[in-house]
């Protein structure tokens, strides 16, 4: 499952854009809007609590990979938590009150340092709310690395085509022990589809769930082949 990242909807940016703006209007000597709007929609709401989860993503620097992980199955665990219906709500009425005093188009314009960090985070609380309930080792590191190195395409891109390598690898591995002669031409098939990320394409947001996928079919063929 593809999850596209909305700037609309990500809580970490809409927080972090009427932030730049309190800034900005407090430079420029005047009152700002943007001081109620946070009051009144990040105050004791679910977009407050889903807020505190970008920020103690964002946080914590330099962990090992043991309390790093343990910071990833509490921000996940916690999004879980959180009244989905009751967020939607507060995100389409946040939207609408921002459309009464500022022009939309020119606010998200706004540029934040960590955009693509916080697309990254976006992508995974999306995607686990609607299609992963369970994560094993091996997802939760590649959605560590995602979320690290958001900023730093080369890195990313050095890490996802290592990642199609293994995985290819594996899926080898696992084919040659497939006794259905139609579940190997498929497996085959899978397997002429995972292709490394060339030069010209940047990693984005559907390259994390692709590899989320795979390791997932690894898993099950794990279990098949006992």
């Amino acid at each position: 499952m593809y999850i596209k990242h909305s700037k609309f909807k990500n809580t970490g940016i809409l927080f972090e854009i009427l932030v730049k703006k309190i800034t900005g209007d407090t430079l420029s000597g005047k009152n700002s809007k943007a001081i109620k709007i946070i009051k009144e929609y990040f105050v004791n709401t679910e977009l407050g609590k889903e807020y505190k989860l970008y920020e103690t993503m964002f946080k914590v620097k330099n962990l090992t990979e043991h309390r790093a992980s343990m910071v990833l199955n509490t921000i996940l665990e916690q999004s879980k938590k959180l009244n989905k219906s009751k967020l939607k709500g507060e995100k389409y009425r946040l939207i609408k009150e921002l459309k009464k005093h500022y022009n939309l188009e020119e606010l998200f314009k706004t540029k934040l340092s960590d955009y693509k960090a916080q697309a990254s985070l976006y992508t995974l609380l999306e995607n686990f709310n609607t299609k992963y309930d369970t994560l094993n080792t091996k997802q939760k590191l590649i959605l560590k690395e995602f979320i690290n190195s958001a900023d730093n395409g080369p890195v990313l891109k050095k890490f996802f085509n290592k990642e199609i390598v293994n995985i290819k690898t594996s899926l080898k591995e696992h084919t040659t022990k497939v006794t259905d002669e139609a579940t190997k031409i498929k497996l085959q098939e899978i397997d002429r589809l995972i292709v490394e990320i060339n030069k010209r394409t940047s990693v984005k947001s559907k390259h994390l769930v692709d590899l989320l996928q795979y390791h997932s079919l690894l898993e099950e063929l794990t279990v098949a082949n006992g």
